[in-house]
């Protein structure tokens, strides 16, 4: 066991190639390559979902009192990988339009009802569930995948189905080369003859492959993994698995912390077992003499060892005064409680998780936000979601493409004429905090001009800012004509006591704001307009 711990340090493995195309001839090969790397990330992986269900393994063996043997794992794992779920996935995922402006000069409301539609797919295909199952495993393993296919019946707007894979049973092949090109995705399944059954997918291609050696059915429905014919085309002429890595490193969110982990399950054990040999502590006697126990013949064949609630009745001799005394050891618990804390604490802080505390008087919510670590929790969410949005990209290409190819496509689907450079990946965090002040700022941003769905996207507010200014269009648009109105009055001195000039200057009926009026109409600067004498009008009346 103490050899997985130390494989398990290094992440997983990128497998790549040297081939430059994946073809019928070479497929198997390269297969058969990437699938011996893919073995030890698999074991790798195993090793940490089962950490994180609490197999872990206790990391020492203990030589003294074997009937007290407490094992105790702690479920910080289970935690760590909780709240990165939660916090980082557990927003719904939404597509966004990137700027009403792009280099396609496609017309910008055409644009924000394709990526609605789209939207739209994704709640009815219920994407987001399986995006909190991808996040699991990015989290826990350090990789994740998505399948992006076209979907064969419809029974709903949805064309295109999006599945999460098990990263035990399935891994992407690159070439070997600066751009790293996925060239083969591959997922697959061992049926209860024990036959492994590969589906790979290539940019031009589909294969399936019996046990690493044997084409299935060049021409028949095999159905062992998705139904797809042997070496049929591949309408996305792309690879539709998509790898998500958490790191550059591809580790998991607790994986460098696994040996802290280990030591904190050796102190909490150790602490169990030592209120339990205090609790079953042995007993020692000094100047005594313990009844002895006699056989039939007469013989001596130990002595009357007290039982639990029973009573010692000893023997001593002359002159010696017998004691009977539990033998413990005075134990500190609060030290040791205090540095279970302290090291529960100090992963969590290397794990960039937060310390869940409630908030002290005196203490600002910006100071609690920072020294419980919220404020680095949140920068390195900000760093992983760049990786969150590779993918996430990679998969709009996908979408894409299954509603071009698509036959159950409307024909006048907005989503037709949409190009990869319109949209973007939408990710929340912290949703519904401080919501008085999101709003103070979008009525501020609005106010001033600002585009609405930049102001809607900056507030972080809504997990569906599409959505959010579809449906808001109509009093967004009464907004900005009243506002617009309001500004031309001014302009032209329509607006009262108001006027601005052609250079920026704000007059009104009595002339231009200036210091001179200012000071006439201070109390604290010569005093007031009324006023006779003193500062404040409180002088003797001439």
């Amino acid at each position: 066991m103490a050899l997985v711990n130390e494989s398990v340090q290094y992440g997983r493995i990128l497998i790549t190639t040297d081939e430059k195309y994946i073809t019928k001839e070479n497929v198997r090969r390269v297969l058969l390559d990437a699938y011996t790397v893919h073995l030890l990330n698999r074991e790798r992986i195993n090793f940490l979902i089962k950490y994180e269900r609490g197999d872990q393994p206790l990391q020492r063996k203990k030589v003294i009192r074997h009937d007290i043997d407490i094992i105790c794992t702690d479920s910080l794992p289970n935690e760590i990988v909780e709240f990165k779920t939660g916090y980082k996935w557990g927003n719904p995922i939404t597509y966004k339009q990137r700027s009403i402006y792009d280099a396609n000069e496609s017309d910008s409301k055409v644009d924000n009802s394709g990526i609605a539609e789209i939207n739209e797919m994704l709640n009815e295909e219920d994407v987001f569930s399986a995006d909190a199952e991808l996040g699991y495993f990015v989290e826990t393993c350090g990789v994740g995948y998505q399948l992006v296919d076209i979907k064969r019946n419809v029974d709903c707007t949805a064309v295109f189905d999006i599945v999460t894979l098990n990263p035990m049973n399935t891994f992407v092949v690159y070439d070997n080369s600066v751009h790293h090109r996925p060239l083969m995705g591959v997922t697959y399944v061992t049926d209860n003859s024990g036959n492994t059954h590969f589906t790979c997918m290539t940019d031009s291609q589909r294969f399936q492959i019996t046990n690493l050696s044997k084409f299935d059915g060049e021409n028949e429905e095999d159905g062992m993994v998705f139904g797809w014919r042997n070496g049929e085309k591949n309408p996305f002429e792309m690879v539709n698995i998509v790898e998500f890595i958490r790191s550059s490193d591809r580790m998991g969110c607790f994986e460098r912390q696994i040996s802290a982990i280990d030591a904190l399950n050796i102190l909490e054990s150790d602490f169990c077992n030592n209120v339990a040999q205090d609790t079953q502590a042995l007993w020692w006697g000094d100047n005594l003499d313990l009844p002895e126990k006699y056989d039939s013949d007469g013989n001596v064949v130990g002595y009357k060892v007290p039982k639990s609630g029973g009573w010692i009745l000893t023997e001593s001799g002359e002159n010696k005064k017998a004691s009977v005394q539990a033998l413990v050891i005075a134990t500190q618990y609060d030290g040791i409680l205090s540095n279970i804390k302290y090291q529960r604490d100090i992963i969590k802080q290397r794990c960039f998780v937060p310390i869940m505390a409630s908030a002290g008087g005196g203490s600002t919510g910006t100071a609690m936000s920072m020294s419980s670590g919220w404020e680095n929790a949140e920068v390195q969410a900000q760093k992983e979601e760049a990786y969150m949005r590779r993918g996430k990209m990679q998969v709009a290409r996908l979408i894409l493409k299954a509603i071009q190819e698509s036959t159950d496509t409307p024909e006048d689907s907005k989503a037709l004429h949409l190009n990869i450079s319109d949209i973007q990946p939408s990710i929340l965090r912290d949703r519904n905090y401080d919501m008085a002040t999101k709003a103070n700022t979008l009525a501020t941003l609005l106010n001033n001009g600002i585009d609405p769905k930049h102001a809607i996207e900056t507030i972080k507010l809504f997990p569906d800012t599409n959505l959010v200014y579809e449906d808001s269009q109509e009093y967004l648009d009464l907004y900005f004509e009243a506002k617009r109105a309001a500004i031309s009055r001014a302009q032209s001195g329509e607006s009262g006591d108001m006027k601005i000039d052609d250079d920026g200057t704000v007059e009104t009926k009595t002339g231009s704001q200036d210091s001179s009026m200012q000071a006439s109409n201070s109390p604290f600067i010569g005093g007031t307009a009324t006023s006779t004498g003193g500062r404040h009008g409180a002088g003797v009346t001439k």
